[in-house]
Order: C-alpha cells, then sequence, then structure tokens
C-alpha cells in the first residue's frame, strides 16, 4: 500500500492512500471521504506515474459523489426516486436481505441515538447473493424502501 497526504493551508488535510489491488480511499478530517477503483495498477509505478494514474478515478469518484450528494437534497424535499430518474453514474443496487448495523468507533461520536448517522449501516445479500456492506446512510426512505448511501442508491426489502 501507498500513502499520500495532500495538504491545504494549515488546517486541512486528505489522505489518499493505494492499495495493490487498486482500491484508493481518500480520508478527509479523519473520515472516508471517497472509494474509488483503478484497474491494471502497476505498484511498482514511481510517485508520479501512480498519481497520474489514481488521479482521474479520483476526480470522477468525487463527481459521483456530488451527484449523490444532489440526490440527497432532492430527496430531503419530498421527492420519491424512480431508477429511470437516478444519474446513470450514480450505482444503484438491490439488497435482498437488508439488516441495520453500528459502527462502533463511529458510535461515540454520536450524542444523538435516535437519528441516523454515520453509525449506522446496512448490511446484507446484494442481486449476486454474496454479501454487501453498505457505506454510510446519508438519507433513507421513512418506509425504508430505499437508501441513499455514500456509495450509492441502494433498494431495500
Amino acid at each position: 500500500m501507498r500513502a499520500f497526504t495532500l495538504l491545504e493551508g494549515e488546517t486541512s488535510a486528505r489522505m489518499i492512500r493505494v492499495r495493490g489491488n487498486g482500491t484508493i480511499i481518500v480520508h478527509e478530517g479523519g473520515r472516508r471521504r471517497l472509494h474509488a477503483r483503478v484497474t491494471d495498477l502497476d505498484r511498482n509505478a514511481s510517485t508520479w506515474a501512480l498519481l497520474a494514474r489514481v488521479v482521474p478515478a479520483i476526480a470522477h469518484a468525487e463527481s459521483v459523489r456530488s451527484k449523490i450528494d444532489r440526490l440527497v437534497e432532492r430527496a430531503m424535499t419530498g421527492w420519491t426516486p424512480a431508477s429511470d430518474e437516478i444519474d446513470a453514474d450514480i450505482p444503484q443496487r438491490t439488497l435482498k436481505e437488508a439488516v441495520f448495523a453500528t459502527d462502533l468507533l463511529a458510535f461515540p461520536d454520536d450524542p444523538d441515538l435516535m437519528h441516523y448517522s454515520r453509525a449506522y449501516r446496512l448490511l446484507g445479500r446484494d442481486e449476486s447473493g454474496f454479501g454487501a456492506s453498505v457505506g454510510e446512510i446519508l438519507w433513507i426512505a421513512a418506509n425504508r424502501e430505499w437508501a441513499i448511501c455514500d456509495d450509492g442508491f441502494w433498494w431495500l426489502p
């Protein structure tokens, strides 16, 4: 794994972690902000060659994340989504089975346990039948038919 730290001013820092399998995780303020993937990653590449390969994937993930944030804003107005009304860049998946879980490392930071927060996650089986761990819940329908998470849109059973 290779890690890079980007400093912006004296108070803002982002950590970019690049794993050998092509997984890229960007942390900001101690929290995972973005998750991306690059295929055909040369682990032995120079720092600059590796960054040149990774930066476009991070830019795309940032673009998708801003689209997810706009989707959350629409949902907060009472809009009920249909699959064809969701931007094609936002991953849509279906969980066959879903349960709520609590991230105990994030739990102490959440003073109000009655609301969904970054401590709450969805776990279940996706369309393929394999287990799926869903990212942070950003918005969930009152009837729990769907959820918008930091990794995309999830239809729930």
